[in-house]
């Protein structure tokens, strides 16, 4: 075939095993790009037709090729301001541990006003007080988040920064933890932890630059290309659309506004963020999202559930006793964003909260007609039997942290002293949801639970429902496996559909970008077991190389 200039590639990948995730022609071995888009998918011949005399030959060496991964929840800034700016240490550490890093970075940051960093698990609550925190640093405010962002452990001084005394009532979703004398020992949840949060200084434009750079760079090396920032504010919104129009944003990103949180408790403070969020667009930047929070999470027994917490009484249980949004008020808010042309993600993890969000995604639909909008569930772990038919039935979309909650999940000694076994065991019902039609998406909601943003980990869970470290035996639930191609495309196509971004990447195309990725490994070579462990080499966004490891 003969093609003039302006038809040549300029680049063309030869010599590939390229998985498409096209059902209509799920493999290739060779792409022809032009302009950034795929001018060609087919074999090494097809490919060779483009070339011309500066078209740029990618010997791909057999090599596993696969579109970009789509994380669609994570807290992508929030992660790479605590990794370059705040006092880290790993989750397993113990209470005496994470004090002595807070010791150590203090002595090396002498210039911070405020220690801020993380992250603790719930394990250790026992252990932590005020005092612990006093001993190594009394004149500065220390704030430390628990691994899953909903709880916090701060100094005496942070406690008097934000007033908290004696008489200091809780706020409505949240605990003052106290003593017995009533004076607060330094632990927060929920709602508590964000309210003292709030008196944490905002970072610098240039720090919020520095975080976007820095994202990039690592999820291009864990190869993801897409992502949905879960919680955004201004100062992210801001910092998103300065990067794309310096062109330093190597990744296509959806916004998540906040709307009724544990951040803010007056939705009218964000209606004129939502209301301009158009001027924070990009070309790499979609911004009509909204997030809201339904509930906690299980472990700290602020997740709404049907049933009661373990040890609480039957007779007085109150499944939406804790739940931050009013199920009336809900029905309206979905019934409005979803008119105005809104995807609205919904943090439920316990199975109350969860049907709350499903019944106002139905008030929506009943009131404005199917709309198209996948509203968003996220972390739906804990779904009764009966409400699981309803994703599919209303459209919704259930939005996966794998990473996030198995094989942890099991590890977590306090989970099992919040919920039964039985709860444990029926957790991320993913195969029953795929089963009933539900569209799935996922993400890793790093930094909540995860010590880095790597869904290889997640993938293979999704797949052998196994502790991938081996030290918890047997399959979390039965029949709940999905396989590799569904879980592709959960991490492609239907995370492209989610960030609106479908008619240009998620699958390899003409058409579409040159959003891909080379790895080290075929996927569908090897055993699920040793997913995990794939490695990167090459990532490629726009047809250009954004990460490349240097071993290639």
């Amino acid at each position: 075939m003969a093609l003039d200039q302006a038809g040549l590639a300029d680049a063309i990948f030869v010599n590939g095993t390229i998985y498409t995730v096209n059902r209509a022609q799920p493999w290739a071995e060779a792409i022809a790009v032009r302009d950034g888009k795929i001018v060609c998918v087919g074999s090494n011949d097809n490919a060779h037709d483009f070339a011309g005399p500066h078209t740029k030959i990618n010997d791909l060496n057999g090599r596993f090729v696969m579109p970009g991964l789509h994380d669609m929840h994570i807290h992508g800034v929030l992660g790479a301001l605590s990794a370059l700016f705040e006092c880290q240490f790993p989750m397993t550490a113990t209470a005496d541990e994470a004090v002595a890093a807070v010791a150590q970075f203090t002595a090396e940051n002498p210039a911070e006003e405020y220690i801020v960093g993380g992250a603790w698990l719930m394990n250790i609550i026992h252990d932590i007080d005020k005092s612990k925190l006093d001993g190594v640093c009394a004149d500065r405010p220390v704030f430390l988040w628990d691994a899953a962002h909903h709880n916090g452990w701060c100094n005496s001084r942070m406690l008097e920064l934000a007033g908290i005394n004696p008489s200091t009532p809780n706020p409505p979703g949240g605990e003052i933890v106290r003593n017995e004398a009533g004076e607060a020992t330094g632990v927060l949840l929920e709602t508590a932890a964000n309210q003292v949060a709030a008196f944490i200084p905002d970072r610098t434009p240039d720090e919020y630059q520095q975080a976007i750079t820095w994202l990039g760079k690592t999820l291009n090396s864990y190869g993801v290309t897409s992502i949905k920032e879960a919680a955004v504010n201004r100062s992210m919104a801001q910092a998103y659309k300065k990067a794309d129009q310096n062109g330093t944003l190597n990744l296509r990103t959806g916004l998540h506004f906040l709307w009724i949180t544990p951040f803010v408790y007056d939705a009218a403070d964000l209606e004129p963020l939502v209301n301009e969020r158009h001027i924070f667009a990009g070309e790499r930047v979609k911004v009509d999202f909204l997030k809201l929070f339904l509930d906690g999470v299980p472990v700290a027994r602020t997740a709404c559930m049907l049933d009661p917490y373990v040890g609480d009484d039957a007779a007085t249980h109150d499944p939406y006793a804790q739940i931050l949004v009013d199920p009336e008020i809900l029905k309206d808010v979905l019934v409005r964003f979803d008119h105005e042309g809104l995807i609205v993600k919904m943090h439920a993890t316990g199975d109350a909260s969860l049907r709350a969000a499903l019944d106002a995604i139905e008030a929506a639909r009943i009131a404005n007609g199917d709309s198209g909008l996948g509203h968003e569930i996220a972390h739906p772990q804990n779904a009764h039997p009966a409400d699981l038919p309803r994703f599919a039935q209303l459209g919704a979309v259930a939005d996966l942290c794998p990473k996030l909650w198995h094989p942890s999940l099991n590890k977590e000694n306090s989970l099992i002293k919040a919920v039964s076994r039985e709860k444990i065991d029926s957790s991320w019902p993913m195969g029953s949801y795929h089963r009933s039609g539900a569209t799935m998406i996922a993400g890793t909601d790093w930094p909540a639970m995860a010590p880095t943003p790597s869904n290889w980990v997640g993938i293979q869970t999704m797949i052998t429902r196994e502790d991938p470290t081996g030290q918890v035996p047997g399959k979390l639930g039965e029949n709940q496996e999905l396989d590799l191609e569904t879980v592709l495309e959960i991490y492609t196509l239907n995370g492209a559909k989610a960030a609106r971004h479908e008619a240009v990447c998620g699958s390899l195309e003409v058409g579409k970008y040159a959003d891909m990725i080379v790895l080290d490994r075929n996927l569908f070579k090897i055993s699920a077991d040793q997913i995990g462990e794939t490695q990167v080499l090459q990532t490629i966004l726009e047809g250009q190389t954004v990460y490349q490891r240097e071993s290639v």
